[in-house]
């Protein structure tokens, strides 16, 4: 009998997680092969980003091969319902929370080597450098270039913020890879 009841739910969670996936919507279009992730906030491994909205994240074919060219080349998007209020300090905070948060949880301990970024820029573009610890592949720290955009989009009343990230310099080849990534969110004024 328990094994029924524990088989039924999993189906019927199964199910839900389908629904849920169907409803998300496609806030980024990627390369092929690119790989997919949603959240919604507060995210569960950084839930001191008290954002309203949603996360769009997108893998590069090589993000998880440390032999790749693109290892560790991904994009996100963040689609908020009010003004971040972007600014070097709160970038450098909310990027340290992410990372410390989501190795943490990959890692399944907190006492891990901490998070440094150091943004530069403003008004709605950024540059940094951030040093993560890789609980994924290597077990050691890692430097990510990033690049950070930030826009209202009037007409869904949302607010985007786009990241890249990538070990690669800005200059490199990879980086090329982001020419392809496009934000699919209608911003035109109706």
């Amino acid at each position: 009998m328990l094994k029924y009841f524990l088989l039924s739910t999993l189906l019927a969670s199964t199910i839900n997680m389908k629904a849920q996936e169907q409803e998300r919507p496609e806030l980024l279009t990627t390369p092929n092969g690119w790989r997919a992730e949603y959240f919604t906030f507060p995210i569960s491994f950084a839930p001191s980003l008290t954002y309203v909205g949603a996360e769009d994240v997108r893998f590069s074919k090589g993000w998880n091969d440390q032999d790749a060219e693109d290892f560790f080349t991904y994009a996100f998007l963040w689609y908020l319902d009010e003004d971040p209020k972007l600014s070097v300090p709160k970038l450098n905070t909310d990027m340290k929370a992410y990372f410390d948060g989501l190795m943490s949880a990959v890692a399944g301990t907190k006492d891990l080597p901490k998070t440094t970024a150091d943004f530069q820029g403003g008004i709605d573009n950024y540059s940094a450098t951030i040093e993560v610890y890789d609980a994924f592949f290597s077990r050691d720290k890692l430097i990510l270039n990033v690049t950070a955009t930030a826009s209202y989009c009037s007409k869904q009343k949302k607010y985007l913020v786009l990241f890249k990230l990538s070990p690669k310099e800005i200059d490199s080849e990879v980086w090329k890879k982001f020419d392809e990534l496009e934000i699919n969110v209608n911003c035109n004024r109706e």
